[in-house]
């Protein structure tokens, strides 16, 4: 038997565009989404540019984006591209079969919390170096109250 696979909602939140028509627009005027780091002071690092979203609001997608003030923006960003592709699909209603439903997903750099991971980078160190005895758990410190530990 032959299986077929039926797109039937995009959306994305990307660099060059927080929707499908953004993105198209962009890529066809061969825009690139790379700029001057602004997310965080860059100016200590060698490299002072990325790719950034620029102009996203979770609360665009959401009534209530307070519920999600501590997640991860990949997260957020998956939201959004979640909410495009279901009304693009106009299933939104509801009117589809669940166990027949699918979701794909795809993002780059997902779960990374640049300033968590830092400040375990930084709270990891032993005369300036990374040890093997550096271990850390984060439920010590009064920097995080999220319960998780984690071990370098």
């Amino acid at each position: 038997m032959r299986r077929r696979v039926v797109v039937t909602g995009i959306g994305c939140i990307t660099p060059v565009g927080n929707s499908v028509d953004e993105l198209w627009g962009s890529l066809c005027r061969a825009e690139n989404g790379v700029g001057p780091i602004t997310h965080f002071d860059a100016t200590s690092f060698p490299t002072r540019f990325a790719a950034e979203v620029k102009d996203y609001d979770v609360g665009t997608y959401i009534e209530d984006p307070e519920r999600f003030e501590h997640a991860s923006s990949n997260i957020l960003f998956a939201i959004g591209a979640a909410s495009q592709a279901m009304a693009d699909s106009g299933l939104a209603d509801g009117d589809f079969d669940p166990p027949r439903f699918g979701i794909y997903l795809g993002a780059g750099e997902g779960g990374q919390d640049f300033q968590r991971y830092m400040s375990l980078i930084a709270r990891s160190q032993t005369d300036g170096e990374v040890g093997e005895d550096s271990a850390v758990s984060n439920s010590d410190s009064d920097s995080s109250d999220d319960g998780l530990d984690f071990v370098l």
